[in-house]
């Protein structure tokens, strides 16, 4: 059975890491408020994006089915957020993602970790903000724009953290790269200026970073909310820990200073006798 001060030792290191879980669940919360605003602000734009998408033809490159397929992975920076990066790295082992003719591209430090483990080669690499602006996410973009529209790869999926609420992600699949779009009659009818081609290579632009960002947002919001989660847990573990501690700690001092009162009387008692 631990002594006194085994157990003072032990609340003190318990306290420590109570501090620390409750700097981070702030740290989290702040993060995850941001991404959750900048998300709302920007679903508007996404959903005006989609359907945009929906009223084009987008010509593709020459494909053959010898090319590669590319896969763009999304990990979070950090770890302590639960089975945020565990559950992403089962779903890439259970389908398979990096098997066969891939190009692999990776953001995240802990995704990016992973594949450096596994010894598993990668095209490139990304370390994106906690808190991704737009203009964070271009390098990706065009990376990605890049190896399909010269003909290098034929699809390009994202491998993501999809976000559903504060408590709930699920791995997930998105295909960014060929649009699931033959166009719309209907929009035969719609008047563009200057011309059909340079604005459906400049809307193009437009929807591939959209696409592309709203995942990273996604993501990131979903990194924070298993984040906030798990420092909650664990400040929560912690105080109840702490209140075991200090009330064994209490027990332990009235026993001390119990036995000290008999000892002194048992000592009064037989002088007393002796007398």
């Amino acid at each position: 059975m631990a002594g006194l001060q085994q157990l003072k030792s032990r609340l003190h290191s318990v306290k420590i890491s109570k501090q620390l879980a409750s700097a981070m669940k702030t740290v989290a919360s702040v993060k995850y408020s941001r991404l959750s605003a900048m998300q709302n602000s920007y679903k508007p734009y996404a959903d005006m994006c989609h359907h945009m998408k929906s009223l084009m033809t987008v010509r593709s490159p020459e494909i053959t089915e010898d090319l590669p397929e590319c896969v763009v992975i999304i990990g979070s920076n950090k770890g302590l957020c639960g089975s945020y990066n565990s559950e992403l790295r089962s779903y890439v082992e259970e389908k398979g993602i990096y098997v066969g003719n891939k190009i692999i591209i990776v953001a995240g430090k802990k995704a990016i970790a992973y594949f450096s483990e596994k010894k598993i080669p990668v095209y490139k690499e990304f370390v994106l903000p906690d808190v991704p602006v737009y203009s964070d996410c271009e390098a990706l973009t065009e990376t990605v724009k890049n190896l399909y529209f010269d003909g290098k790869v034929k699809t390009v999926d994202i491998v993501y953290q999809k976000y559903v609420n504060t408590f709930t992600r699920i791995p997930s699949q998105k295909r960014i790269f060929p649009f699931n779009s033959a166009g719309d009659s209907a929009a035969e009818d719609i008047l563009v200026l200057p011309d059909v081609n340079t604005f459906y290579s400049s809307a193009t632009d437009k929807i591939i970073g959209s696409d592309i960002y709203s995942v990273c947002l996604e993501a990131a919001l979903g990194a924070q909310a298993a984040t906030l989660l798990a420092m909650r847990t664990a400040y929560d573990n912690a105080e109840t820990t702490v209140n075991l501690l200090q009330n064994e700690i209490n027990r332990k001092r009235q026993s001390a200073v119990t036995a000290g009162v008999l000892e002194t009387s048992n000592e009064i008692f037989k002088e007393g006798d002796g007398r």
